[in-house]
Formats: structure tokens, sequence, C-alpha cells
């Protein structure tokens, strides 16, 4: 048996109401093979479905907008409409046949959105405050005729009630066991937490607690409504992405921005409302650029505050040997690791890591391009990968409602 097969990665925990059988979560994976109408494809089902094969398995979804008002990205999925709800219990609800369980990830743009989408919404770009993460970003909004509009207090509130909306939907539309809330890698959450991004003189503004306000109410207004322990949050501290300040960049230390938020949590876990996870990327990998970062800095500090379930992302697979996994997993009794890109050509992820088998590189130019090649084509450990003339990678993506 392989040093890894018998770590703490593959010994049952407790996440939120859920018993897991293992602790290699499959992380969001934004794919874009939802229909133009943002609805679940046939495709997403089946790739779902192979990754949670080992019952007692945990997938978050890809980021699922909560309302195109915030922004919309093309062939992104969507949790607003009936017939997005109707595909995304059909996904789910084969996940539940495997014995597994499902985390759906809510997602609001901002201000990253694409401009000429919001245009054709007749919706301008939304933010905390109207600074463009970029020049280039700014110069692509003026391109489409689009302003970046500054939410008023009433209209941060009427967010929160979006956010409220859209867990419903995935939990008692979709059957999802859990929701997470995105509020890492630049955006709309992430934007109220940074003050690079958030300017305002109102209640969501200022100190720490303000730019803290609005997440902590999307949190208490869900967590109040269906459970805090199906409430899961995101947060990248040390990520420059669209954006974001990072570490030493950062004129406020993100151990006391996010030091605060994660206090706050688990002040509420002391009066029995504790959160079901902490889901959080390591500083020491660029993930968005596929290589390793420079930086010294580290998330074991976020232990010393939050007492509840840590996901720890990013490169973990890297490394034939597991060495820093093992050491990460084995640290404490309340870590799971997670893995996005691994994932995407390695449907038999978990078995292969548990045998010591080789994986099947990632193609990231594939990642986002709307057709099945590249997506479902990929096999179980020895099984050749499909080619761009095969059945399945030319079928089309077919809506699920």
């Amino acid at each position: 048996m392989t040093a890894i097969a018998e770590s703490n990665l593959f010994k049952p925990i407790k996440v939120g109401n859920v018993e897991l059988s293992n602790r290699l979560v499959g992380l969001p994976t934004t794919r874009f093979r939802n229909s133009p109408e943002h609805v679940p494809t046939d495709a997403m089902e089946q790739l779902y479905i192979d990754r949670t094969r080992d019952a007692g398995s945990l997938i978050i979804t890809e980021g699922t907008l909560i309302s195109p008002k915030y922004g919309v990205y093309n062939g992104a999925p969507g949790l607003w409409s009936e017939a997005q709800t109707a595909g995304w219990k059909k996904i789910i609800e084969a996940v539940h046949k495997n014995g597994s369980f499902v985390s759906s990830q809510l997602w609001a743009l901002g201000r990253v959105a694409t401009p000429e989408l919001s245009k054709a919404r007749n919706l301008p770009l939304y933010g905390p405050s109207e600074i463009h993460f970029s020049e280039q970003a700014r110069e692509e909004a003026e391109k489409s005729g689009v302003e970046l509009h500054a939410l008023s207090t009433e209209e941060v509130e009427q967010l929160v009630q979006d956010y409220v909306v859209a867990a419903e939907n995935a939990l008692e539309g979709a059957g999802a066991d859990m929701v997470e809330i995105h509020a890492a890698n630049g955006y709309l959450p992430n934007q109220f937490i940074e003050e690079t991004s958030n300017q305002r003189t109102d209640k969501y503004g200022g100190s720490i607690e303000n730019r803290s306000r609005f997440i902590m109410e999307v949190v208490d207004a869900i967590g109040e409504r269906f459970g805090y322990e199906r409430v899961g949050i995101r947060f990248t501290p040390w990520s420059n992405f669209q954006g974001m300040p990072s570490g030493d960049d950062a004129r406020i230390s993100p151990m006391v921005t996010y030091g605060y938020l994660l206090s706050e949590f688990e002040r509420r876990a002391a009066s029995g409302k504790r959160l079901a996870y902490i889901l959080t990327t390591e500083p020491r990998v660029e993930w968005w650029l596929d290589q390793k970062g420079t930086t010294s800095h580290h998330n074991r500090w976020v232990y010393d505050i939050w007492k509840g379930v840590v996901i720890r992302s990013g490169g973990y697979f890297t490394d034939p040997s597991y060495s820093t996994l093992i050491e990460h997993v084995d640290a404490n009794n309340r870590t799971l690791i997670g893995s996005a890109r691994s994932f995407t050509s390695n449907p038999d992820l978990r078995s292969r890591i548990r045998k010591g088998q080789e994986l099947t590189p990632f193609e990231r130019e594939f990642f986002y391009t709307h057709t099945n090649y590249g997506y479902n084509t990929f096999g179980d450990y020895g099984v050749e990968k499909l080619g761009p003339d095969s059945e399945q990678a030319s079928r089309p993506l077919t809506p699920l409602a």
C-alpha cells in the first residue's frame, strides 16, 4: 500500500451534516459547458457522475451565477431560473445515486464581468466602488459603452437577498447538500472585502469590520434560513488575481483582514453556528499561471483562529511523491485536500492517487472551450483518451431542462 493510501486522505470525516469516506474534494472548475441560457447540459451530468463514483465523496460545483444582474460569462451556469435549477437537480440526483455529495458554489462577478455581455442585457457593471481592476478593464468597459456602477446601500441589501434566493434554488430546488459562497479571486464578495476595490463611506466600507459586513450578512442570511452547517466559504487571502492585493503588496496584511473574518465565523461556531468548511488556496502556487509562486507566505495561521474543517488547495498533485499533501492532511484531523485541474483529466483521480498510478496531465487549452472535446474525452487509468473525431468528442451539448 502506498504512503498516501495510509494517510488521512482516505479516512472518513464529517463535513457539515454529511459523512465523507475520503478527504479528496473535487473543487470548482469553470468549464463553460452550459447552454446559452446558462442551463446545465448532459455533458456536465456525465462529468459530475464520473468524478463522484467513490461513494462518500464531495464535489463542489463550478461557479454558478446567482443572477445575470451581477454579470455573466458565456457558457457559465446559473441558478436564477426554473430550467437552470431543474438541470442542476438532475446532476445532483445523479451524484447522490453514486452515494456522494454536492456543494453548490454561488458566484457573483461584479466589476470583472464581461462588459459587452452586460451591455447586451442593458446593465452596468456592478461593484462596491467605481474602481476598475485594471486599466485594460476600464478601456474595455468604455469601448463597450458600459459604466461601472457602485451599488447603493439599498442595492447591496438586495444583493444579500439575491444570494438567499440562489441558495434556496440550490438547496431546496436542486437538492444540493451545501452551498459555498465564492468570496475569492477578485469576484464581487472579494471586492467588498479588499480596500483597493472598496472605497465606500456607508456601512459596507471603511474599516475591516465594515468591509466584511456584506459577506457576513450573506453568511448569516443563508445560515439562519437553511442552517450554518450547510454553508461553506472560499477565500484566497494571498491572491493578486484580477486586481486583488497580495501579501507584501497589500497595505493591510491579509492575516489581519481574513483573521477578522475567521474570528467572526469562529465566534458564531461557539454559539452552535459552525460553517461546514473554509476553503482556501495555498500562496505557494499561482494556479492561474500553472506555476509556483515566489512567496514565503502560508495558510497555517488559519488553524489558530478557525477550529472547523479546512479544505486546502493549490498544486498538491504536481509532486509525484505527494509529500506536501501527506504532511498537510496528516497534520490534524480537520483538513481536506482539494483538486480542480487534476480532476479535469483524471475522472478516477481518487483511485489513481490511492493506488499510486500515474496521472494524466491536464490540458489547459480545453478548459474554457464550448465543446465535449477536452471535457468528457479523458478516461480512467489505462484507457486511451478519445480523439477529436470520436463520437463522444463530437456530441453536442444538450441542456438538461
